[in-house]
Parts: C-alpha cells; structure tokens; sequence
C-alpha cells in the first residue's frame, strides 16, 4: 500500500496533458532518482586521500597466502569491482558475464506542468530538474563499445514520440555498458583457489537499488557475521573455473 496506487489515474487530468495517455495509468508511489554523477564525485571527493588514480595492473599483483600486495600497498583481501572490464581480470574472467549497452538522451521540455516524475511508457522520461529530462533506454546485447548511435538515437526518439505531444530539443546523447551477468543475478564473493581475492560485480540494470542492499551483506560477510545471499555468491560459478584452469 506504501509503494503501489490501488487506483488507476484518469488520462483527463490537465496536469498531465503535454503526454500521450490513452487509457489511464497507475503510479507507483515514492520513487526516487540518485543523481549518480554527482554521487560519484562526492564520493571520489571524500575518498581522495585514501584512493589513487590509475589503471590497475593485475600482473603485478602478489597473492601470498596471509595477504596480497599491490605496489606499496599490503592488505589482507582485494575485492575487484571492475563491472563490465572484469573479463580482462585473469582472476575472474570465468565468470559468464553478458554486458548489455543502453543509450539514453537527456532532452529540454518545457512546459511539462510536472515535476519529481518518471514517465514509464516502452521508454521512460525522467525529470531530472529546470525542464530537462533523461530519456531512454535502449538495451543492446551485441555491442560492447561504449559510442551512441544514431540507431540507439531513433530508438529513443521513437519512444519519446510514443509519450510526450509536445516538443523538445536533445541536450546530450551518451552510452554505457551495464554489467550484467548471464543469469542476471549480481556475483558476489571470494575466488575458488585464492581466498584473499574477492569480487564485488553483475549489479546489472539496477545497480542503484540493488548495490547498497548487497554491499551491506558483503561487508557483514567479509566481518564474519552471516553468509551471501545464496542466489548472488559466485561460488555457482567455480565449476567454470575449475573447466578452464584444467584446460
């Protein structure tokens, strides 16, 4: 009752005249949006002192059997969090990644008469504050580059022409590799011959929701106080790693 309306909206509100709804519509109440630039600079900001900004090189990673070390840098455990770059991990590449590309468009729209809102119609259209909205997205498996296209580009503009009859003018149009896996669960935990190592990947389309719920779980897993979620430890995939290593 907290997050779901039991009443379907009439399409009749002016409010909400500038888009193409025919039949009514539901709402799911008390969504939210993480501004995720921002929260990654925030974040690179507060770690700055303790964070260094380089290309890792796993060749020159030592594992001992008590800690590993990487440079000057020694720690008991090294937990990989590379998304969709981790099949360049030598450590980790057995695991069946199926990266999937999306294309969104940050687009003006003025006059709108809504504000906090996303527009869920095939596409979405998300408000994202001062008439800008983003909009997207698309979902394409055999791409691995991270380059917008002009068929990713029609695609959302398609669907834009689906939800909203007014006009708008395109401020941005980006890329991205989300890193999914191929049983679309995230894959969590510590390698099958090196039990210092650690990955942390596969969040997949929804890393926003679903990373702080499994980070929290990882922590209290690696301090000894429960276990991983059965569904994401990447111990279902030790079987691949065993195949490879003995190929």
């Amino acid at each position: 009752d907290d997050f779901l309306d039991h009443q379907i909206s009439e399409t009749g509100d002016v409010k909400y005249s500038f888009f193409k709804i025919e039949k009514g519509f539901g709402k799911v109440l008390g969504a939210g949006n993480l501004d995720m630039k921002e929260f990654l600079d925030s974040s690179a900001a507060f770690f700055k002192e303790v964070t260094s900004d380089e290309i890792f090189d796993h060749s020159k990673l030592y594992i001992g059997n008590q800690h590993v070390s990487y440079g000057n840098i020694s720690a008991k455990k090294i937990v990989f969090c590379e998304g969709h770059l981790i099949h360049k991990n030598p450590f980790f590449s057995f695991i069946p990644m199926k990266p999937v590309k999306g294309e969104i468009l940050e687009v003006e729209l003025k006059n709108t008469g809504i504000q906090d809102h996303i527009i869920n119609k095939g596409g979405f259209l998300m408000d994202t504050g001062k008439d800008i909205f983003k909009a997207g997205a698309t979902y394409d498996w055999d791409a691995p580059e991270e380059i917008p296209t002009h068929e990713g580009k029609k695609e959302i503009q398609d669907n834009i022409g689906e939800i909203v009859s007014g006009p708008y003018k395109i401020i941005s149009h980006k890329a991205g590799i989300r890193p999914a896996v191929i049983d679309r669960r995230p894959v969590i935990g510590a390698h099958p011959a090196h039990p210092a190592l650690f990955v942390f990947n596969g969040m997949g389309t929804k890393g926003v929701m679903l990373a702080p719920y499994f980070a929290e779980n990882f922590v209290l897993f690696l301090l000894g106080k429960n276990e991983l979620h059965p569904e994401v430890n990447v111990r279902r995939f030790h079987s691949l790693y065993h195949e490879t290593s003995n190929t």
